[in-house]
């Protein structure tokens, strides 16, 4: 499953974003209950990066899950999960979640 989040400018001026890596966001799937399933793993390249968004603009992350928990089994289904994105932003704090059903 591609997991994708975008981060709008919606306002009418220019926003700066520093992250402290190449990463947009930390994804984090939670079951039913609201019991953390998995952190998934990415791969960043770690410094400082600078982004400016203009008016309308839009910043995207993502990942793949593959229906995996922290221990590398598989998820229960069917079964409905959130998804939640932390933006990796230094002086902003951004997320977004959804929320799936994973059938069989």
């Amino acid at each position: 499953m591609e997991i994708r989040v975008e981060f709008v400018n919606r306002g009418h001026e220019s926003v700066d974003l520093v992250f402290n890596s190449s990463l947009v966001s930390a994804f984090s799937v939670y079951d039913s209950s609201g019991a953390l399933v998995c952190a998934i793993p990415q791969i960043a390249l770690w410094w400082l990066v600078h982004e400016i968004l203009e008016p309308g603009e839009t910043l995207v992350g993502g990942c793949d899950w593959h229906q995996i928990d922290d221990e590398g089994s598989q998820v229960p289904h069917p079964g409905l999960y959130t998804i939640v994105a932390d933006a990796l932003c230094l002086e902003r704090d951004l997320s977004a979640r959804t929320t799936v059903f994973v059938m069989d």
